[in-house]
């Protein structure tokens, strides 16, 4: 194994490797158990992401036809509009 000397007789080195026969498969299973475990963590947070995202659009577009309509009745009612934002004010 990694930081033990050399081995002196083929019998030590066969030993060895049978303990690294033996090691390695656990090893790389471990591995394999820990990359998944990440990968289903980051996994989690983009299906969580996307669902803030299309939250988010929605807001964003409501937020967006609030001030369209807006613009249209200052346009086209500018008293309605300075009376309605007059009231906005006094509430907040």
């Amino acid at each position: 194994m990694a930081g033990q000397h050399a081995a002196k007789t083929t019998q030590e080195l066969a030993e060895r490797l049978d303990e690294l026969r033996i090691a390695v498969p656990r090893t790389g299973h471990r591995m394999d158990v820990r990359d998944l475990e990440s990968v289903a963590g980051a996994h989690g947070r983009a299906v969580e992401q996307r669902r803030n995202a299309v939250t988010h659009r929605s807001i964003v577009n409501g937020v967006q036809g609030e001030q369209a309509l807006r613009k249209r009745i200052a346009d086209q009612h500018p008293d309605l509009h300075r009376q309605e934002a007059g009231q906005r004010r006094q509430l907040q």
